[in-house]
């Protein structure tokens, strides 16, 4: 049986000749390097990186597409080796819109803020004791009480007075403090997937641009750099406070649980995440198969 998804099914479908000029794209003759190529699809508004079959594939892979053989099986594992978070690392679709390479680096943004959100909750426990997060005057002197670099000696690195001087009433304008008034102990873990989830599904909708796939290629192509941008953004934001989280985890000599806390979130985040991908995935398939069952009667 022909694999639903391959260029070469997707050639087929859409009646193109096996040798069509359309379906070798320009770039792979002139060899014009990467800037030159996206500068020439957005000046020339033309398609200059993928065949037309290719094109389709994307976008369908673009759109989520369920069903692909019409069984439920076979299509789990086209959807879970395309989204999901270790799966897709080494089984994704060569022409899926997040390339290999550019999971690594979500991965790598991912593991940051989940670490930062971990020394993050683990200081503003103590700020409980501030009953209004360390914000306000007596806030502010309660907080100082609870100072690492008066606790430990150690002083913070330079240039990050603006978030240290008050961690307290820092973690209470992130929301940290909002979610351990009213969840409890519990409520630093529960901001932890929320920061997470949030991070995750940003990075990973700028990468993709799902919206934009099927626009002409001036569109898409300028889409795709905005999306870059924001995720270089974002990169740039959490590699500028990774000498905090040095500090704090050299301060508080908690490397080892810190470590742990992160593997055992991210396992737990991983199995949590399958799970929900399956129930997704079985949703949307059952409607992918009625609407298919529906047209081929009429």
């Amino acid at each position: 049986d022909p694999d639903p998804m391959d260029v070469d099914t997707y050639r087929a479908i859409l009646h193109l000749p096996s040798q069509s000029p359309r379906d070798i794209p320009e770039f792979l003759h002139t060899r014009s390097k990467l800037i030159r190529r996206e500068w020439s699809m957005i000046a020339h508004n033309i398609e200059l990186q993928y065949s037309e079959a290719e094109l389709t594939l994307r976008q369908d892979l673009a759109a989520n597409k369920m069903r692909w053989y019409g069984d439920w099986r076979r299509d789990l594992w086209c959807f879970l080796r395309n989204n999901n978070p270790v799966l897709s690392l080494c089984y994704s679709h060569r022409l899926h819109p997040v390339s290999r390479t550019q999971r690594l680096v979500a991965y790598f943004l991912m593991a940051l803020n989940a670490l930062y959100c971990g020394s993050a909750v683990t200081e503003a426990m103590d700020c409980r004791l501030c009953n209004d997060g360390g914000c306000s005057r007596r806030g502010a002197e309660c907080a100082r009480g609870l100072d690492l670099a008066k606790a430990t000696g150690i002083s913070p690195p330079g240039g990050y007075d603006w978030i240290t001087h008050n961690f307290c009433c820092t973690c209470s304008h992130l929301g940290i403090m909002f979610f351990l008034r009213v969840f409890g102990p519990g409520g630093g873990a529960l901001y932890a997937i929320v920061s997470n989830c949030v991070v995750t599904i940003v990075i990973f909708q700028m990468m993709m641009c799902s919206c934009m796939q099927h626009l002409a290629p001036r569109h898409r192509e300028l889409g795709s750099l905005v999306g870059y941008g924001v995720v270089g953004l974002i990169a740039i934001a959490l590699l500028f406070l990774s000498p905090l989280l040095v500090y704090y985890t050299y301060a508080r000599s908690n490397l080892v649980d810190l470590f742990m806390a992160f593997a055992a979130g991210k396992l737990g985040g991983w199995v949590f995440v399958t799970g929900m991908n399956v129930i997704a995935f079985t949703l949307a398939w059952r409607s992918e198969c009625k609407a298919a069952a529906g047209n081929s009667r009429l």
